[in-house]
């Protein structure tokens, strides 16, 4: 599918915010909660009512409409008469195209981060682990069911490694573990030959305790959170590829 389909269609920004909080709100669920939203109406006005995410008060159904009309919503009619909508895959594809256009894929990592981990001091310094996270991220907006999910997960789990390889290549230090996959010994040898004072000394432990908290979410994100008998969300996927950065921007200043 081209870009000309997505130049070809028109939305209002309310109809754009109505097909973004329809596809965030299912993305927070279990797949097996995922239902068809149904448009109601009472005295307060009408709302769109979904069972497992409450309800949106102030929904035009003339923007529903146009929704369904570019064939972004599917329609249907509950057995009381209700409209019913369920997003199609072509919303999901044109919900994907919008945020990247807009840059909202950035947006959720702190400017700071964002603009530190794009400069040349980082992407030279650690460029497979750059590469890397650059491709969870752009992931990310696509990672609709459960094996992108734990995709963007494994991704993270090689920046992880890339950047605490390249940490132990770029130090000093002699005896660093040589197991690439055991990243939070490999980080704490580094770390623990940084002479800093007792304030810097604790916020280094933290930090440390911060990236075994992380690779312990990427490695429940890759492995679809089978140990825990849970179901990955989508929240769970930007949550570690915002705090893979996170943790890969402090430790470099640190190092730095």
């Amino acid at each position: 599918m081209t870009d000309a389909w997505f130049d070809g269609i028109y939305l209002e920004d309310a109809q754009q915010d109505l097909l973004t909080w329809m596809i965030e709100g299912e993305r927070s669920l279990p797949g097996d909660q995922h239902d068809s939203f149904l448009l109601g109406e009472s005295l307060e006005g009408t709302f769109l009512l979904h069972p497992f995410l409450g309800e949106r008060p102030g929904v035009r159904k003339g923007d529903l409409e146009a929704l369904a009309e570019n064939r972004l919503l599917r329609r249907d009619i509950s057995s009381s008469g209700d409209p019913l909508y369920d997003v199609a895959p072509r919303g999901r594809r044109y919900y994907e195209e919008m945020k990247r256009r807009a840059g909202e894929a950035t947006a959720v990592v702190e400017q700071e981060i964002r603009s530190f981990l794009d400069g040349e001091t980082f992407s030279r310094a650690f460029p497979g682990a750059y590469q890397r996270w650059c491709e969870a991220e752009q992931g990310l907006w696509g990672a609709d069911d459960v094996a992108k999910m734990t995709g963007v997960g494994h991704t993270c789990r090689e920046a992880l490694q890339a950047f605490a390889s390249a940490i132990a290549e770029r130090s000093s230090v002699h005896d660093v573990p040589s197991d690439p996959a055991n990243t939070v010994a490999r980080i704490r040898a580094v770390l623990d030959t940084k002479a800093l004072g007792e304030a810097h000394g604790a916020m280094l432990r933290a930090l440390l305790a911060h990236w075994g908290t992380v690779s312990d979410l990427v490695q429940r994100q890759e492995h679809g959170a089978q140990k825990e008998g849970e179901t990955l969300t989508w929240e769970d996927t930007r949550r570690v590829v915002v705090q893979t950065a996170v943790v890969m921007f402090e430790i470099a200043r640190v190092v730095a």
